[in-house]
């Protein structure tokens, strides 16, 4: 799954979760080069993103394991 689509299914699953979760305020103000670019600004939900990463990261990487 591209990094586009994970957040969107991630922000998706947080609306389910969370209804009225603070989605709109990434940190997309910032330039691209700054260590918090695209953050998110609520460090809960900033958590649960880089979490959802990691899970998906993983499972990409059992599926190549798996692969012949």
């Amino acid at each position: 799954m591209s990094a586009q689509t994970e957040r969107q299914a991630f922000e998706t699953w947080a609306r389910a979760k969370w209804p009225g979760a603070p989605l709109h305020y990434i940190r997309d103000d910032l330039p691209e080069n700054h260590p918090h670019y695209g953050e998110y600004v609520n460090q809960y939900l900033q958590h649960a993103w880089v979490g959802w990463q990691a899970r998906a990261a993983a499972g990409q990487q059992e599926q190549q394991e798996q692969q012949p």
